[in-house]
């Protein structure tokens, strides 16, 4: 009986840890928003299963935030977009890192990036788009 609390904290502990690392990406497609002094393209089009990732190809730390809370029953795959094991609407990026989701059902997502934090009135992107649409037949 003693073994029984370490089995199932253990059992918890590997429950929510396997929770926090979902990466499913059913098409195997990869679509990148590269954040550099600007971030391109201002509008990503991207199919459902694939893949969105932002990723910080500068120096330093760039923070993201979405403009409306992404619905996350739709998300299939997450990466940085979690703290203490809580999804967020925002995500910061290390250098040469990158963040990403992926989506179940068509979405628009609208997304602005901050190059500096602590200074956050000034050096941000315009808004942003990903417009993620039905999958197209072919590459099914």
């Amino acid at each position: 009986m003693a073994l029984l609390p370490l089995v199932v904290s253990m059992m918890l502990l590997t429950s929510i840890a396997g929770c926090e690392h979902k990466q499913l990406n059913p098409s195997n497609t990869i679509r990148y928003v590269e954040i550099l002094k600007t971030v391109q393209p201002a509008v990503l089009y991207a199919q459902v299963g694939d893949e969105i990732r932002w990723q910080n190809l500068n120096d330093e730390v760039v923070h993201m935030r979405f403009l409306d809370t992404p619905n996350w029953e739709m998300v299939i795959c997450e990466k940085g977009f979690r703290w203490m094991g809580l999804r967020q609407d925002s995500a910061t990026i290390k250098p040469k890192e990158f963040v990403s989701l992926c989506f179940s059902k068509p979405n628009t997502i609208r997304f602005n990036v901050w190059m500096d934090w602590e200074n956050s009135q000034k050096n941000i992107s315009p808004t942003l788009t990903v417009h993620v649409e039905k999958r197209d037949k072919a590459h099914q």
